[in-house]
């Protein structure tokens, strides 16, 4: 298995090295001489403290300006210290990953705080959680930060009728202080795309709204999201309320039978089949096959289920989660370690990936030239060791990956080759692969068109029971419209017909039972376009289409019927001979 290995006994000479290798640290060091300096003198613990109390000490200058400024000199000052202690060893990955968070902690704080001021506008009543990686103190090299902004509308700015433009403004301009890209760089990429119905909710989202957001529509990877939210600026003792709030909707004491398959399915959605990928030269060691993401998902999945009747299982950190398991019996211990070990290795190489350019990528760099660079900067001497220990690192977690709801995934006979994942708010670069190979000639309008559909926005999924037969419908629904030769006309007419629904769970049923009657569906409405309407209107007309059995002539009709009753059978029996 792949190990992270000094390049050097000091972080002053760790650094040295390393900004011979990757060009980012050269320009940290040029525009910071004063913090290399530092680093050499009085070592880089001192340094990070020095970052850390330089942040917060941001959030009290005069101006946004002057506030922008000086955070952009702290991050390279933190920069330069967390890699000079994670390259010689001095600082493990869970100490990285929380130092590294804890200057985005303090840099988010200050922003607000700036901004709060700049405005004459009290935090009582709003604040922000850290979601993702910074929710977890797990924070990467050249992380983007995923937040979610809240306001109580009984409470912010006095409960004022413009208290949501209020917010909506402190919250957009203190997302500019991080990212603004000046002269000095920028402090952090940010995203708050995790938020509730992130296209149709504002930058600030009230709390009744969120409420009643997470108690309808709220789905299972939303659930996964807020396992590693966490307060972090403005108002904390509001924002603690509002996670306890949470609670019953994160944490469910009974998973009923569409949560669970809903999870399993997400899961079978996200596992690429692609075995061949694991041989990929420059791998993305977070997306990709035997990746982080598939140690995080691992443990989450099976927090999900089982988090609700122990609290043991509420970890926000993916090691300790891990163990957490072990400890409550759903995981074997050996099976942990090994994942383990390859998340603090794939975490390790991710870093110094980013080092490299300080960019948000995870990809190992196809180049031979960076490679080398790179294997340098984990401790190799050349790139075959590394190459070679990097695959065995990430087909050890594809197994285990692969294993998790090995009986589920037995009973699957989905044909889909390749990701489908349609979760979360991101495009995943896999799904948009498989749909192009499937005859897609858009995949984003496919992947956007589903996310919707995940989110409740029409009546067959307002149900949690309709999003989790959606789930478990749609690879071999997607690999249907494949086989009709023009899926791109095949998508619009189902999404006609879906969309016409007026209750999905007795359709989506099934569907989901029935592979041939979805065959049939697919192909009918992609050679029949005036169907779609017809059976959206008339859904009972499929099971037509399962029993293959219409009568020949109209129905014996029993005298004891009314004549409306009676009527209904023969118009029943007339819309099934003109369907088939």
């Amino acid at each position: 298995m792949l190990t992270i290995r000094p390049i050097a006994a000091t972080p002053a000479e760790a650094f040295r090295l390393a900004a011979d290798l990757a060009p980012y640290l050269a320009r940290a060091a040029r525009r910071a001489p004063d913090a290399v300096k530092f680093l050499e003198e009085e070592g880089a613990e001192a340094l990070h403290a020095r970052a850390i109390s330089d942040a917060e000490a941001a959030g009290e200058l005069e101006t946004l300006e002057a506030t922008m400024a000086a955070l952009r000199q702290a991050k390279l000052s933190h920069h330069i210290a967390v890699a000079a202690r994670d390259l010689s060893g001095q600082a493990d990955v869970s100490a990285v990953t929380a130092d590294l968070t804890h200057f985005a902690n303090t840099a988010l704080a200050a922003a607000l705080k700036a901004v709060l001021r700049a405005r004459d506008l009290s935090p009582d009543g709003l604040f922000l959680f850290a979601l993702g990686k910074m929710g977890a103190f797990e924070l990467n090299y050249s992380s983007d930060i995923d937040v979610a902004a809240f306001f109580d509308p009984d409470v912010f700015d006095g409960g004022s009728g413009e208290a949501q433009m209020k917010a909506n403004r402190a919250v957009q301009e203190t997302m500019r202080v991080l990212e603004e890209q000046t002269g000095e760089g920028y402090v952090f990429r940010t995203d708050l795309r995790l938020r509730p119905d992130p296209s149709s909710t504002p930058p600030a989202v009230s709390t009744r709204m969120a409420a009643l957001y997470y108690e309808s529509v709220g789905q299972n990877w939303e659930r996964m999201v807020w396992i590693k939210a966490r307060p972090v600026a403005g108002d904390i003792a509001a924002a603690e309320r509002f996670q306890e709030m949470l609670t019953p909707f994160v944490w469910r004491r009974h998973m009923d039978y569409w949560a669970i398959a809903d999870v399993q399915a997400v899961k079978r959605m996200i596992n690429s089949k692609a075995g061949a990928a694991l041989d990929d030269p420059a791998p993305d060691v977070k997306l990709g096959p035997g990746g982080i993401r598939e140690i995080e998902f691992f443990a989450q999945t099976q927090q999900i289920v089982l988090g609700g009747r122990n609290e043991y299982l509420r970890n926000r950190k993916t090691l300790a989660s891990l163990q957490a398991l072990v400890a409550a019996g759903a995981v074997d211990g050996p099976v942990a370690e090994e994942l383990s070990e390859a998340y603090v290795a794939l975490r390790g190489v991710e870093h110094r990936i980013q080092m490299l350019q300080d960019e948000q990528t995870h990809r190992v760099p196809e180049e031979e030239e960076r490679r080398e660079r790179l294997a340098k900067l984990c401790g190799y001497d050349g790139i075959a060791a590394f190459d070679k220990e990097l695959h065995e690192t990430r087909a050890i977690v594809s197994r285990h990956y692969s294993d998790l709801f090995a009986e589920e995934e037995r009973k699957t006979k989905s044909a889909a080759q390749g990701n489908l994942v349609f979760t979360g708010v991101d495009e995943d670069p896999g799904t948009v692969s498989t749909l192009s190979s499937l005859g897609f000639s858009n995949p984003s309008r496919v992947i956007s068109t589903i996310q919707n559909w995940h989110r409740g926005k029409t009546p067959a999924t307002r149900t949690e029971r309709g999003r989790g037969l959606l789930t478990a419908l749609l690879p071999d629904l997607l690999m249907a419209m494949s086989r009709t030769g023009e899926p791109d006309t095949a998508f619009t007419r189902f999404t006609q017909f879906f969309e016409g629904l007026r209750s999905g769970i007795q359709t989506l049923s099934m569907l989901v039972a029935e592979a041939d009657l979805l065959e049939d569906l697919v192909t009918t409405l992609a050679i029949a376009p005036r169907l779609s309407q017809t059976l959206a209107r008339r859904p009972g007309l499929l099971e037509a289409l399962i029993s293959q059995n219409t009568q020949e002539f109209p129905p014996t009709l029993d005298g004891g019927m009314d004549f409306e009753t009676r009527m209904d059978e023969v118009r029943r029996w007339q819309n099934e001979r003109a369907f088939l």
